[in-house]
């Protein structure tokens, strides 16, 4: 699964510690994880579907002396 990164940013925190935050999204196929239940409501009506959005905020703090990296993806 990739997701996409919306926007990301760098900044200085606290005790100076660098900072990554990161908003990203996508979309998945339940199916495609062998989720195929298919449950209706009284009235008949599918109540699941079988697209799923993702989206989420993250935040990094930067601990130690490591190499700083741009990034495009996020890949789980």
């Amino acid at each position: 699964m990739i997701l996409a990164i919306d926007s990301g940013k760098t900044t200085i925190g606290k005790n100076f510690q660098n900072k990554v935050e990161l908003s990203f999204s996508g979309k998945i196929n339940r199916r495609d994880f062998g989720l195929t239940w298919a449950g209706k409501n009284a009235a008949g009506v599918l109540i699941v579907g079988d697209e799923i959005k993702l989206s989420a905020r993250v935040q990094f703090v930067k601990q130690g002396q490591y190499a700083t990296e741009q990034l495009n993806e996020c890949v789980l």
